[in-house]
């Protein structure tokens, strides 16, 4: 058994985010707010989440603390980290036993940005997106063991599955990194 929950989440925290992105309010939103508002989306998520871990319920989500990490581009991602330990009011506990992070080069990336025919928010603008891609490949060399990275520039979606889905097998089945 498992469920999906997702970040931005549904809730009224998670809610203000889209309407921020969705708005352009960013501009009037600093980095600060929208780190806190993503740790607050993700605190009130976190009861659900043991819940369901406690249950012997499997949760995949689309984003985790990591992301958070990546995207808040004021900071480097060492003060990130510290300042999101030191934030006891924001503390999430719940870490996740595997995260993927998939990567694609920068020209791909903007390709596959533009085939969605949507506007692009704050972060998806070249000068924030070439930062964002520069924090996740910190996060990746900081050679967490539950953390996998996948280039996905010259994989199909079926391809990218595949191996997702062959890699968490193995490592839940105690197949270690």
């Amino acid at each position: 058994n498992c469920v999906k929950v997702q970040e931005p989440s549904t809730g009224e925290t998670g809610m203000r985010i889209r309407e921020v992105l969705k708005s352009g309010e960013t501009a009037i939103c600093t980095e600060g707010d929208m780190y806190r508002m993503f740790l607050e989306d993700r605190k009130e998520q976190e009861g659900y989440i043991k819940e369901q871990l406690n249950s012997g319920i499997t949760v995949i989500s689309d984003r985790s603390f990591l992301s958070t990490l990546a995207y808040q581009t004021c900071y480097t991602v060492q003060q990130m980290l510290a300042d999101f330990l030191s934030h006891h009011e924001y503390h999430v506990s719940v870490v996740p036993d595997l995260a993927f992070i998939l990567t694609c080069d920068h020209k791909e990336l903007k390709k596959r940005l533009k085939s969605r025919g949507k506007a692009k928010d704050k972060y998806e603008k070249s000068k924030k997106l070439k930062a964002v891609v520069e924090n996740y490949q910190m996060i990746s060399g900081l050679f967490l063991p539950w953390v996998i990275t996948v280039d996905t520039t010259e994989s199909s979606v079926e391809t990218v599955l595949a191996a997702v889905t062959t890699r968490s097998a193995f490592e839940c089945l105690g197949g270690g990194i």
